[in-house]
């Protein structure tokens, strides 16, 4: 089987995606793009007409020599254009996304969902409104355990760690488990203390980028939304109801460095407030790719609850979850007194991850309802799609 990978060229994409499919495939082709973040830049569109140009390029150049079973992207509209994905069609090539924003980001498939052949969610929020495009599989996200894993014979001398990039309600509990806990860590982007808070958390776009937003996803998002969800916002200046936290600030973590500091680790914590305060019923929390990589590791974890992860995990014996600052509090204090418990947890949580949640089999999910539509398709119709079907036998 020889499959392209169209990711961005970012660390998580090439260590968990591409090295799966490496691992999984005769042959695997990469395609990397800048990714998102040339909005900022103000020349995304000139940027993406650019990449479209190369990604065809170097298909053709791939398959006038060999052959391509499958198309693995990671992509939005935003790269993904209804004319681009019209040309790839033209390849006959098996396409697939993995849209990993769909608790937040949902939207930004709605153009090209229709020429897909799947698309996996990593969340099901919003599951159905994509559905009515095309089809889609609810794939969460999982773990490289060949990279996230446990080390022999560390020390581990902090307390409570916490990784991820700066966010009010991150502050918030961090400040609350320093309360508890001697040696608490703190490590990635937007924590300075000496940068206001304002300019942490605000990114800011030029205007192309909010007039292809309101042009193509306006009116969906108010029909499925509604207004007032739409423009929510997290309050980013109230920082004086809870004492700023003071413990210990690390900088980014590239993999091999996030793996070691996590082995060192009695207690990892996972914080993800999407919307609202912690503790509030109306507020959204979602899953994250560390409620894999952390308990991939065999460490001891402390996810806050959000809707699947009961699914995703046995509470109490996998991972502890919690809901509140006052029972975050509690948990992180009970599991530093009772370090045989904590252990038993870090052990099943690497198990379950080993069992249930690495990407494999995640791709061997994608690739198994390829194998269906197929079957299905060629039951159903006279009208199929030969080349793809050729391809999809590969992949059997």
């Amino acid at each position: 089987m020889n499959v392209l990978t169209v990711v961005c060229d970012v660390c998580w994409m090439k260590e968990h995606l591409v090295k799966t499919w490496e691992q999984m495939s005769e042959q695997v082709y990469t395609f990397f793009y800048p990714g998102m973040a040339k909005w900022h830049e103000g020349n995304w569109l000139n940027t993406r007409d650019i990449e479209a140009q190369r990604l065809l390029e170097k298909i053709e150049n791939i398959t006038q020599a060999s052959q391509i079973d499958l198309i693995f992207c990671v992509v939005y509209d935003d790269f993904f254009t209804p004319a681009l994905c019209e040309k790839l069609g033209a390849f006959g090539i098996p396409l697939v996304n993995y849209h990993v924003d769909t608790d937040t980001q949902w939207y930004r498939c709605l153009r090209s969902a229709r020429y897909f052949d799947l698309i996996g969610v990593a969340y099901k929020d919003y599951y159905e409104q994509l559905a009515a495009l095309t089809d889609v599989i609810y794939l969460p996200m999982a773990a490289n355990c060949d990279v996230y894993r446990p080390l022999n014979y560390v020390q581990k001398e902090i307390d409570v760690l916490f990784v991820g990039s700066y966010d009010i309600e991150r502050e918030r509990a961090m400040s609350a488990i320093a309360e508890v806990a001697d040696s608490v860590v703190v490590y990635g982007s937007g924590w300075d203390r000496s940068v206001p808070i304002k300019a942490r958390v605000t990114v800011k776009y030029p205007i192309e980028k909010y007039v292809n937003d309101f042009k193509y996803y306006l009116l969906p998002r108010i029909k499925v939304e509604g207004i007032g969800r739409i423009f929510r916002k997290r309050k980013i200046n109230a920082t004086e109801d809870f004492p700023p936290y003071s413990g210990k600030l690390g900088g980014y973590l590239a993999d091999e460095a996030f793996v070691s500091v996590v082995n060192h680790s009695k207690i990892v914590v996972g914080i993800n407030q999407r919307f609202g305060s912690i503790g509030d019923p109306n507020g959204c929390v979602s899953g994250r790719l560390r409620d894999f990589e952390v308990p991939a590791c065999g460490a001891t974890y402390l996810a806050q609850r959000y809707p699947e992860l009961d699914v995703l995990f046995q509470e109490g014996r996998d991972i502890e979850g919690w809901s509140t600052l006052e029972e975050l509090q509690y948990k992180i204090t009970y599991y530093l007194n009772h370090e045989a418990e904590a252990n038993a947890l870090a052990l099943n949580a690497r198990e379950k991850v080993l069992r249930d949640h690495t990407w494999k089999h995640r791709f061997d999910l994608i690739l198994k309802r390829l194998q269906r539509n197929t079957r299905i398709k060629k039951q159903t119709s006279e009208l199929t799609y030969p080349k793809k079907h050729d391809r999809l036998a590969v992949l059997s």
